[in-house]
């Protein structure tokens, strides 16, 4: 079932939109058609009435001789007019209240015109009088407008309802005629419909537009948290829109400005450490120098040279910025050869033929990613072997190294700040566990990653993707 319902807000409006307009569509064609039928029922009784007081008083004022010829000139399709001895309507009770109540109105208007009593019959449908059909040469002329509107309000009457009325005069006698029920005009026509469509279609359209502009601002908020993700540094978002949208912004733009305090206060938390820390590292290497014993001097100045590594290091995760950095477009292939010379252990995979591939990034940073990855491999797998691809529009730089591997649930770990696989204290086996950390940040900064995969023949594959220059 969830998947039948929309996923985003501006499909969730657009349903509740088009729902609640077919909604009130319906309502306002169910609220009319019944409005029109209450108003042609009171409309039918009143006619009903005004024509048996009218055709009462006439009949009645004329002689019992005269009767027949004037019902034949008050007899007009689809009027039907008769005198009889016996009543048309044989039943005296009546269908409903609105007749019975109709019938005792009418007999007292018409007492003193010596009407005794009146009787009427509503028949459906089925029993309607049948409207004679035009003759065949008035078919034979184009009909105008209102020949066409007379006739089909003709054929109307002739297939709706109608009212049998039993008029008993005092002399014993009774006029029976039929009225025909004016039929409900329908609420749906072929004129009106392409109105209730566009009315619809403008209104969907409408709302489309609205939507895209109500909901423009949260694409613009996604891009822009995106952009503060890859440089912190951006400038602010412009405070536009409505109150709400403007509130969002202030938001992100606060949000914006704490993190890059945040970041802007470690980096010179850790610049302070490293000076700080540096100042009484070289005294004690010169009082290192002047001792007599040559070997545990040696070994002294070993460990404060790996404490002023570590400093340097953390100082550079603390404080890397590659967006201070402009791009360029990078040859991959040459930077790759550019770092591979500098390790003996690494080598190269070189194309067949003399190609470029590029991609656009910072040579400084990218450089130092490429470094950190290659030297790690080297470090724990001895020997590595570096190819440059190209593949669905990504530039991949894969170095496969030969060591012990990485269980699979595993790999992330190494990539996070301080983790080393290594557990000893030697900084020559173990490093300080910052290389693979700066070397995904610098990636990601890219618009690109890098991943770790175990190799079948032993050793891990590590991949650094990069988006393809253009």
């Amino acid at each position: 079932m969830r998947r039948l319902l929309p996923q985003s807000l501006p499909a969730w409006v657009l349903l509740i939109v088009v729902t609640g307009l077919l909604a009130a569509q319906t309502a306002t064609l169910v609220i009319a058609s019944h409005g029109v039928a209450s108003t042609g029922r009171s409309f039918d009784l009143f006619r009903l009435g005004e024509r048996t007081v009218a055709l009462s008083k006439a009949l009645y004022s004329a002689t019992p001789a005269a009767r027949p010829g004037l019902l034949d000139d008050l007899a007009t399709p689809p009027l039907m007019l008769s005198m009889s001895a016996r009543p048309a309507v044989t039943s005296a009770i009546p269908a409903d209240d609105e007749l019975a109540e109709l019938e005792d109105i009418l007999v007292a208007k018409l007492g003193r015109d010596g009407v005794s009593d009146i009787r009427i019959r509503e028949e459906d449908p089925a029993a309607v009088l049948r409207i004679t059909e035009p003759r065949a040469n008035d078919a034979e002329d184009e009909p105008g407008n209102v020949e066409e509107q007379l006739s089909e309000a003709a054929s109307n009457l002739g297939r709706s309802g109608r009212f049998v009325v039993s008029v008993q005069f005092n002399d014993g006698q009774w006029l029976n005629f039929v009225s025909p029920v004016t039929p409900d005009p329908p609420v749906l026509t072929p004129e009106n419909i392409p109105l209730y469509v566009g009315a619809a279609v403008f209104i969907i359209l409408l709302s489309l537009w609205t939507i895209r502009q109500l909901t423009a601002p949260y694409a613009a908020f996604e891009r822009a948290v995106k952009a503060i993700g890859n440089d912190l540094n951006r400038p602010p978002l412009p405070e536009t829109g409505s109150r709400e949208v403007r509130a969002a912004v202030r938001a992100i733009n606060w949000m914006q400005s704490k993190v890059r305090d945040y970041v802007s206060e470690r980096e010179h938390l850790a610049a302070a450490l490293a000076h700080d820390l540096r100042t009484p590292v070289t005294r004690l290497r010169l009082r290192f120098e002047l001792l007599k014993k040559k070997n545990e001097t040696k070994a002294l100045i070993a460990d404060l040279a790996e404490i002023e590594a570590i400093i340097q290091s953390v100082v550079d995760f603390a404080s890397h910025e590659p967006h201070k950095e402009a791009s360029e477009r990078i040859d991959m292939i040459s930077l790759a050869e550019a770092i591979c010379d500098d390790f003996p252990e690494v080598q190269m995979d070189q194309p067949a033929e003399p190609v470029r591939i590029v991609c656009t990034g910072r040579p400084i940073a990218l450089k130092r990613c490429l470094t950190n990855l290659i030297d790690n491999a080297v470090k724990y797998g001895k020997r590595a072997r570096v190819t440059v691809t190209e593949t669905d529009g990504n530039v991949d730089v894969a170095i496969a190294d030969e060591g012990e591997g990485i269980p699979a649930d595993e790999i992330e770990s190494v990539f996070e700040p301080f983790e080393r696989r290594e557990r000893s204290r030697n900084r020559e086996t173990g490093g300080i566990g910052l290389g693979l950390a700066i070397a995904r940040g610098i990636a990601r900064t890219h618009q690109g990653d890098i991943t770790m995969t175990p190799r079948a023949e032993g050793g891990m594959k590590v991949v650094l993707s990069l988006p393809k220059g253009s």
